[in-house]
């Protein structure tokens, strides 16, 4: 079975046009963000964990945090040119912020120096102009991972890969309906609230979901504040 973070997504817009909701026009690079949160894990002595961060183009920052309720811990971040940084901080916080961070697939490793528990990583990406990964896992046969999404976020896409992977993508109101069919990819623009279902089977293969947001669906962006959309991501046997 896949397991998957909770994830709390934040996009962000202001304008001191005081419009409201109305489009004002085209989304500025500073508009957008989000913050990922990991679910907490533990670590025995010099066990290492590496998770991976997707920065879209345009980000003007990325904060990366990690923390340990227990334990002493050591944390570091590759560049998608390679370049490491180690994140500053103390046995049980540590964390780092990058300006400019270049788009592409950063790695951050987390290395315990004592068993550590409790570790619960988090990241920020500000500025991206481009999408979301929300959902990236491997699975040896079968998985299945369910979204709650408050309404039409904008457009999920979803694939799989491996030579024989297959999915199917449902959303649930009274009941779940299928909107699309076994293959190996889905879009679905705006959808509406409720659950959204990505069932995978016949691997081994990989699962991705990525979510792009109506902001930049779109090309406007939405005046007077801040609007936060929580998005729970988690793993559901079928029954």
């Amino acid at each position: 079975m896949v397991r998957t973070a909770l994830l709390a997504l934040v996009l962000s817009a202001c304008s001191p046009s005081g419009l409201g909701d109305n489009p004002v026009g085209p989304a500025a690079a500073d508009d957008l963000s989000w913050r990922t949160t990991h679910d907490g894990f533990a670590l025995s002595a010099w066990e290492s964990r590496q998770l991976n961060i997707d920065v879209g183009a345009g980000a003007s920052n990325l904060n990366v945090q990690v923390t340990a309720a227990t334990g002493d811990i050591l944390a570091s971040l590759v560049a998608p040119d390679g370049v490491t940084y180690d994140l500053e901080g103390d046995a049980t916080a540590r964390g780092i912020d990058v300006t400019s961070p270049a788009s592409g697939l950063w790695k951050l490793t987390i290395t315990a120096r004592t068993g550590s528990a409790g570790i619960v990583p988090s990241w920020e990406v500000a500025g991206s102009t481009g999408p979301l990964v929300l959902v990236s896992n491997a699975y040896a046969q079968y998985a299945w991972v369910e979204l709650n999404v408050p309404g039409a976020l904008g457009v999920l896409r979803s694939s799989v890969s491996g030579e024989t992977a297959r999915h199917r993508v449902q959303t649930y109101s009274n009941y779940w309906s299928t909107v699309c069919d076994y293959g190996t990819d889905c879009e679905l623009v705006f959808p509406r609230a409720g659950s959204v279902a990505f069932e995978a089977d016949q691997g081994p293969g990989s699962l991705e979901v990525v979510w792009t947001p109506a902001e930049l669906v779109l090309d406007q962006r939405t005046a007077g504040g801040t609007r936060t959309y929580a998005v729970d991501v988690r793993p559901a046997p079928r029954t």
